[in-house]
C-alpha cells in the first residue's frame, strides 16, 4: 500500500487496457496522489516492431489510446542503466535478447545462450521529450535513416567493466537466469490452452529482450 509495488518485481506493472481500464485509472490516480512516478509505455500486444507504441504520463492520453485497437499499460521503465557513448555525447538506453531453447516441458528444461545481442538508444536518456523515438527506444534496425550502433558481446562486457566495474555482469547474469526460470515455469504450470503443451517432438526457440534498471 505504501510503495503500489506489484509482483513479481521484474515484470513492470500492467494492466491490459481493454479489460482492467477501471483498474488502471484508480492505480494511476493512487500513484498521483502519492507523487510517485507515473510514466507509462502503452501498447499493442498484437504488433511489434515498436508499431503503435507511446510513452506518456498523461492519463486522458492513455484513456483515448485504449480505443483505437487492444492495448497494454506497462510501468515506463524511469530508471534504466545506462550505456556511455561517446558517439553519443552521453549515456543511452539499451537491452539486452538472450536466445532460450526449450527441449522439454516435462521435465522443464531450457537453455540460454550468453552471447547476447545489444541494442542501444542514439540519443541521451531523460525523461523528456516522450515523442523522441531515438531516446527512448532501442529498436533502430527497422527505420531507414536510423544509425544502427554494432557491438560484440565481448565489447561490451569490457566496457561495462569500465562503466560498472562495481556490478560484476555475472552476478547481474545469475539473477537474469532466475528470472527466466520462473518466467518457463510459469508458462507450463498449467496444461493447454493456458500453458505451453508438453510434446517430445516440439522445440521451442525464444528471444528475450532485457532491460536493466537500478
Amino acid at each position: 500500500p505504501e510503495t503500489l509495488a506489484t509482483y513479481p518485481t521484474w515484470l513492470p506493472t500492467t494492466f491490459n487496457l481493454k479489460t482492467e481500464l477501471k483498474e488502471f485509472v484508480a492505480y494511476f490516480q493512487k500513484r498521483e496522489e502519492k507523487e510517485l512516478d507515473n510514466h507509462w509505455i502503452v501498447k499493442p500486444w498484437n504488433l511489434a516492431r515498436s508499431l503503435d507504441t507511446h510513452i506518456t504520463s498523461n492519463l486522458s492520453q492513455i484513456i483515448r489510446l485504449s480505443q483505437t485497437g487492444p492495448k497494454i499499460a506497462q510501468k515506463y521503465v524511469e530508471n534504466p542503466v545506462l550505456f556511455y557513448r561517446p558517439d553519443s555525447n552521453g549515456k543511452v538506453k539499451f537491452d539486452v535478447r538472450y536466445v532460450v531453447l526449450l527441449t522439454s516441458v516435462e521435465p522443464l528444461i531450457a537453455h540460454i545462450y550468453k552471447n547476447f545481442f545489444l541494442r542501444f538508444s542514439n540519443l541521451p536518456f531523460a525523461l523528456n521529450e516522450l515523442d523522441v523515438y531515438e531516446k527512448h527506444f532501442t529498436v533502430m534496425n527497422y527505420g531507414g535513416n536510423l544509425v544502427l550502433k554494432h557491438l560484440k558481446c565481448e565489447d561490451f562486457l569490457n566496457d561495462w567493466k569500465e562503466q560498472y566495474g562495481e556490478h560484476e555482469w555475472s552476478e547481474i547474469e545469475d539473477k537474469i537466469c532466475e528470472m527466466l526460470r520462473k518466467v518457463f515455469e510459469s508458462a507450463t504450470e498449467k496444461k493447454p490452452p493456458c500453458g505451453i503443451a508438453n510434446n517430445l517432438q516440439s522445440r521451442g526457440l525464444y528471444g528475450v529482450d532485457i532491460m536493466l534498471s537500478w
